[in-house]
């Protein structure tokens, strides 16, 4: 048997699965403004990085990061707090 995180709906958020290159993901929606955020770590796993350490280690990552902060004027990543559970599957 193996473990799955399940991402608890709170007041603000609701969980949403998907897939990035074909990997489950769940991305998480806020309830007003239905902006979708994914866990970093999902990310790193879905573009086949071992860690968010080794993701953010890799040069092209951090070119595509600087780019979207200069082009938006925001930073892409933002922290969330989410409830979390390990289900057994």
């Amino acid at each position: 048997m193996s473990t799955q995180t399940a991402f608890i709906p709170t007041e603000t958020h609701f969980p949403v699965p998907g897939l990035i290159n074909g990997v489950p993901v769940v991305f998480m929606a806020d309830r007003a403004t239905e902006e979708l955020m994914i866990p970093i770590d999902s990310v790193a796993i879905a573009l086949g990085f071992e860690s968010v350490e080794e993701m953010m280690s890799d040069d092209r990552v951090l070119d595509i990061i600087n780019k979207n902060s200069t082009d938006t004027g925001k930073f892409p990543i933002q922290t969330i707090t989410v409830t979390t559970i390990d289900i057994e599957v």
